[in-house]
């Protein structure tokens, strides 16, 4: 089974980021939503678990930070 991506996405989803935008369209496109779950064979209580869980991922970030070796031991 082949999915069309809405449009402003990617030929695929390789980042969190993009899932969790596509499950957000999906949300609000009961079609996507029904694609979706027969792609991945998800269940009702499984497709809710996997918003909730993508919900909560966190992105990596690109903020520049510095690290300092503790020298007190």
């Amino acid at each position: 089974m082949e999915l069309q991506l809405p449009a402003g996405f990617a030929t695929s989803i390789t980042h969190v980021g993009q899932l969790k935008g596509l499950l957000a369209l999906a949300s609000a496109n009961s079609a996507l939503r029904a694609q979706l779950q027969k792609l991945l064979v998800l269940g009702e209580d499984a497709w809710e678990e996997v918003v909730e869980h993508v919900g909560q991922a966190v992105e990596p970030d690109s903020r520049t930070r510095v690290w300092f070796e503790d020298t007190r031991f």
